[in-house]
């Protein structure tokens, strides 16, 4: 959900929900393989418990637990501000003022199906080598995260064509 600060600052979570929507299946499909397994009258625990798809299934649940929990733990947000975009979690906040933006190019990744004709952006910041890449699907209310980046970045340049593949080189 989109916060407002005292000062105006708009919060954007980051979407959590296809890490919910993964642990969920893999947690399902494991209920699933282990209840039609044992529902066999001539497998025996000890069966269920050797049969190596249970280990390979159960370490996909665990696996998108943890990187669930993790996510959840790290708690990240983009806070766009009057003058700079922000990138906070948990444990470390980055600041980029518009002061220091070279240019910045919106466009599609077309590897990359978040939803949205506009869904990423990349930025070049001054004296840095590379680009920040901000996917905007992957933020809740990604339209109105998209509007406040461009209201933002009005005095930034766009940038040619040639130079976003130049500095996705970089990276």
């Amino acid at each position: 959900m989109t916060g407002r600060w005292a000062s105006g600052n708009a919060v954007f979570r980051y979407r959590l929900d296809f890490y919910y929507q993964q642990a969920i299946i893999y947690l399902l499909t494991f209920i699933a393989y282990v209840a039609v397994r044992g529902m066999s009258t001539t497998l025996k625990l000890v069966a269920i418990i050797r049969d190596p798809f249970v280990y390979i299934i159960g370490f996909f649940a665990v696996s998108s637990l943890v990187v669930l929990v993790l996510n959840i733990i790290r708690a990240r947000r983009l806070v766009v501000t009057d003058d700079a975009l922000l990138f906070q979690h948990r444990f470390r906040e980055r600041a980029i003022p518009v002061s220091e933006m070279e240019w910045i190019s919106l466009g599609r990744e077309f590897r990359v199906q978040t939803g949205g004709r506009n869904q990423r952006v990349f930025l070049k910041v001054k004296e840095r080598p590379g680009v920040v890449r901000i996917r905007t699907g992957r933020y809740e209310h990604s339209t109105e995260l998209l509007r406040m980046i461009t209201a933002l970045t009005t005095p930034v340049r766009q940038a040619t064509s040639a130079e976003v593949r130049q500095a996705r080189r970089l990276v």
